[in-house]
């Protein structure tokens, strides 16, 4: 094997890495991200929230919020996508209409209000036995 092989043999693998990379690059660069965080009307995290993320086509995704109330979303297409978020029955729901550019990356913050609504509670009171 002459010089010329061995260098040829070597550069292949570059040659074919670089040309992966570059076919990849406008693909990624069409869709864009949603890092966002989910707080309560006090500013709270508020961990275990349903999130999802649907699009006017009727698809959705769907993630859980974490322990920081945070969320993602990565490789959306662009696009206009409600984002809705669900709390506990305490601080309920909350979406909101976004519009992600290509490459865009987005970090929305979803505040739960409080449900304030008066609360049936019980008027029973124990009998008093004479």
């Amino acid at each position: 094997m002459n010089a010329f092989t061995r260098i040829r043999t070597a550069v292949r693998p570059l040659l074919l890495a670089a040309a992966l990379l570059a076919a990849s690059s406008p693909l990624a660069a069409q869709s864009a991200r949603v890092l966002g965080r989910v707080t309560d009307g006090a500013g709270n995290a508020v961990a275990g929230a349903r999130v999802t993320v649907a699009a006017a086509d009727g698809t959705q995704r769907a993630t859980t919020s974490g322990r920081g109330g945070g969320f993602e979303f990565a490789s959306l297409p662009a696009g206009t996508y409600t984002l809705r978020a669900e709390g506990t029955p305490r601080v309920g729901a909350r979406e909101q209409r976004i519009t992600l550019e290509p490459g865009q990356v987005i970090s929305p913050v979803v505040r739960l209000l409080e449900d304030n609504r008066p609360r049936r509670t019980s008027d029973r009171r124990p009998r008093s036995r004479p």
